[in-house]
């Protein structure tokens, strides 16, 4: 990670993006743990917000697109994306859907937590057309605690739109505690 240029973009923005930034160390450390499956891949990141997690991601990857609809999110992107000053970093103004009609050669897949926002269609979309090219995919989930763990092939719950989608990889894992990551990969 290019921590000087990640230190000062996380002071720009600490407070400004979401409630939740003081949980963004520990998943970035999480990440990193883990971002070597990204390695000499192009990877796609679906509701990127303001970009942050591509720090971690392009320490591996050939390429990083993140993908964003809300225009305030695409905006804080755009000023992430200067501190970086990586021509293999992009940022696209879009939905899912819109990326889907048209995807790019990607070999790996990130999303924090936008699959749990996916409709049907969406959900059958990303399965057809991104995640047969994937190598590997990424999502963060959040736990919902020992008391309803489902004794499934995943050991604890999981979002019905996640599992349909991990459901694709013949090797899924899921690492970390609450939030958790869950790796599906080929």
């Amino acid at each position: 990670m290019d921590k000087p240029a990640y230190r000062k973009i996380s002071k720009y923005w600490k407070g400004k993006i979401y409630q939740e930034w003081r949980r963004m160390p520990e998943r970035l450390e999480m990440l990193a743990q883990n971002s070597h499956y990204f390695k000499g891949k192009n990877v796609l990141e679906f509701g990127c917000n303001a970009g942050l997690f591509c720090f971690e991601i392009m320490n591996h990857a050939k390429s990083y697109v993140g993908v964003e609809k809300n225009p305030v999110y695409y905006a804080q992107a755009l000023v992430t994306k200067k501190h970086i000053k990586n021509e293999r970093v992009e940022f696209l103004r879009m939905t899912a859907k819109e990326y889907m009609k048209n995807p790019r050669k990607i070999d790996a897949f990130f999303s924090a937590y936008l699959l749990y926002h996916l409709d049907d269609e969406e959900i059958s979309m990303l399965r057809e057309t991104v995640f047969p090219k994937c190598e590997v995919a990424m999502s963060f989930i959040r736990g919902k605690g020992d008391k309803e763990l489902k004794h499934n092939k995943y050991r604890l719950w999981i979002p019905e739109n996640v599992k349909k989608l991990m459901d694709v990889f013949p090797t899924v894992e899921i690492v970390g505690t609450n939030p958790y990551l869950v790796i599906g990969r080929k």
